[in-house]
């Protein structure tokens, strides 16, 4: 991401000066390493940890859903 096209314009550019052209084997490649790397988050999780933690995550996620809606609706 560092030395990708937002920064240095190197990687998968359209015109002669890019390092090299993304192509479909890239993308294979790109697919796999995120499926592996999710795989090894999955296996690095502690269930146990996640149920302890698991109210405080619900209201977490209700009270960042329904702040933005409550505050919308109360400016307009």
């Amino acid at each position: 991401m560092i030395i990708g096209p937002p920064v240095l314009g190197l990687l998968g550019g359209l015109g002669s000066d890019a390092l090299f052209v993304w192509s479909d084997s890239m993308n294979l490649l790109a697919e796999l390493g995120m499926f592996f790397m999710m795989f090894y988050a999955r296996l690095s999780t502690d269930p146990k940890e996640l149920s302890r933690k698991a109210k405080s995550f619900v209201g977490i996620g209700v009270l960042r859903t329904f702040t933005p809606l409550f505050l919308g609706f109360s400016v307009t």
